[in-house]
């Protein structure tokens, strides 16, 4: 029955590992490095995000490059934050729950969390 699963996986690309579509490109990824000179070659495509956006850099520097209209509620909470100053800076910020809690630096949705209210 397992197996039977598995087929319909291998044909839909959605289930396919993001190295599937990578890893062939590097040859060319590398050519266009020693082309330019510099292994940091694709940074040029943006240069007002750090490294032009590639995973490092950080959600909320970028999202203050953002004009204030089209920015969305944000603020930044650090490592070892108090929680009493995170809650008054979310009420300052006019930012209610449901909210959406991300690292400031990742990709692919990695460690977002929804929070629809405080635990008690």
């Amino acid at each position: 029955m397992k197996s039977a699963n598995k087929i319909p996986k291998l044909f839909n690309w959605e289930y396919w590992p993001t190295s599937m579509f990578y890893v062939p490109n590097l040859p060319y990824a590398f050519y266009l490095a020693a082309k330019a000179k510099h292994s940091a070659f694709f940074s040029a495509a943006n240069p007002c995000i750090k490294s032009s956006g590639n995973g490092t850099e950080s959600k909320y520097k970028t999202i203050q490059l953002i004009p204030e209209r089209f920015k969305p509620k944000t603020i930044f909470v650090g490592p070892n934050s108090n929680i009493d100053k995170v809650f008054a800076e979310l009420k300052l910020s006019e930012i209610n729950f449901p909210l959406i809690a991300k690292p400031d630096i990742g990709f692919r949705g990695l460690l977002v969390k929804k929070y629809i209210q405080l635990k008690s």
